[in-house]
C-alpha cells in the first residue's frame, strides 16, 4: 500500500508539472489581442439594371458604367496570434462601419420635349467577418509583415429614382432592394510593436463580392420594380491599434 501511495503521489506531481509547463508554454507561444481601426474604402460597383413602372412603355434600361467613391470606415477587431519559428499564424474577427454611398445620374430623351432622369444610389452600411493570417518577423526589428485571406459579409441597398417629364406633374417613381452579400478578400499587412502590449497595424484588402442578381417585382407604393445584376469590388486601406491581452 505504501508503494502504491508513493506511486500515486509521484504520478500526481508529474501530471501537475506537465499541466503547468503546458500552460506556461502555451502562454509564451501565443496571445490574444483586441483593438480598433480606421481607414479609407474605395468602391467600384458596375452592372446592368432594368427599372420598370406601370406606364404603357414600362421599361427604362439602365446600363451602369463603373462609378466609384472614397469613404471613411471604422471598426473593432479581436484575434489570436500563435508564434512559430518564422513569425506567427493568426485568426482575427472584425466589425466595420462602412457608410459608403455611390450615386450616378442618367438622362434619356432630347432634353427639350421630354426627359427621363434616373438616379441610381447604392449604399453600403455594415461589414463583419473573419481573417486568417500568416506573418513573418523581420530580422532584428520589432516588425512583422503578413498575408491574409478574409471571408466577410456586407449590407447593401440599391435604389433607382425616376422622374419622367412626359407624365403629368413630372411623376416620380422609385424601386429599392436590400441584401447582405458575401465576399472573399485577399490582403497584405504590417505590424509594428510599440511595447510589450501595444502594436500598430497597417492593412490592405481587395474584396470580391458575389454577383448580386436583382429580382424585385413592382412595388404598389413606389410604382416601380428592379431586375438585373450588380457587380461590386472594393478596396480598404486601414490603420489600427491593438492591445495584447
Amino acid at each position: 500500500m505504501k508503494n502504491l501511495h508513493k506511486l500515486l503521489l509521484t504520478s500526481a506531481f508529474i501530471c501537475s508539472g506537465a499541466v503547468s509547463y503546458a500552460s506556461s508554454n502555451a502562454s509564451s507561444n501565443g496571445h490574444f489581442y483586441v483593438g480598433g481601426q480606421v481607414g479609407v474604402l474605395h468602391g467600384e460597383p458596375s452592372g446592368n439594371v432594368v427599372v420598370t413602372n406601370n406606364d404603357p412603355n414600362p421599361t427604362f434600361f439602365y446600363d451602369s458604367q463603373s462609378f466609384s467613391t472614397n469613404d471613411l470606415s471604422w471598426g473593432a477587431l479581436g484575434g489570436y496570434h500563435y508564434n512559430v519559428p518564422f513569425g506567427f499564424i493568426g485568426i482575427e474577427g472584425f466589425y466595420m462601419r462602412e457608410s459608403s454611398l455611390y450615386k450616378k445620374d442618367t438622362s434619356l430623351g432630347d432634353g427639350i420635349v421630354y426627359r427621363t432622369s434616373v438616379r441610381t444610389t447604392l449604399k453600403k452600411d455594415n461589414s463583419f467577418g473573419a481573417t486568417t493570417k500568416v506573418g513573418w518577423t523581420l530580422p532584428k526589428k520589432p516588425m512583422q509583415i503578413y498575408i491574409s485571406l478574409s471571408l466577410l459579409t456586407s449590407s447593401f441597398n440599391l435604389t433607382h429614382n425616376i422622374e419622367d417629364s412626359l407624365n403629368a406633374g413630372h411623376d416620380k417613381s422609385a424601386g429599392s432592394v436590400s441584401r447582405y452579400l458575401w465576399a472573399v478578400a485577399p490582403g497584405i499587412g504590417f505590424n509594428y510593436t510599440l511595447n510589450h502590449k501595444l502594436s500598430i497595424k497597417l492593412d490592405y484588402q481587395y474584396r470580391f463580392y458575389q454577383e448580386w442578381k436583382i429580382r424585385k417585382t413592382n412595388d404598389f407604393k413606389t410604382n416601380a420594380g428592379l431586375s438585373g445584376n450588380m457587380r461590386i469590388r472594393d478596396q480598404s486601406f486601414m490603420i489600427g491599434l491593438t492591445y495584447k491581452i
